[in-house]
């Protein structure tokens, strides 16, 4: 469930992060003066993307530590 859960986010973020950079961005320079359009997408694409690493990466350590324990798990098994 938490591996479909981390998929759902990833592949969301994923959509979002490609809506930002392809739609939204061109709009705003497109009916904002330059000045204006920079100045915004200087404070907040930097800030969205660390937003989004960072949340990939805690999607990645869960995803880890799920592999570790089902590995522990198997060789638990293979062995006893």
């Amino acid at each position: 469930m938490l591996t479909q859960l981390s998929d759902l986010i990833v592949a969301g973020n994923v959509g979002i992060l490609l809506l930002f950079t392809v739609a939204v961005a061109p709009t705003i320079f497109m009916a904002w003066p330059a000045q204006w359009a920079t100045a915004y997408m200087r404070k907040f694409f930097p800030k969205y993307f660390y937003f989004w690493a960072l949340q990939r990466q805690l999607l990645l350590r869960c995803r880890a530590r799920r592999w570790a324990r089902l590995l522990r798990r198997c060789t638990m098994q293979a062995a006893g």
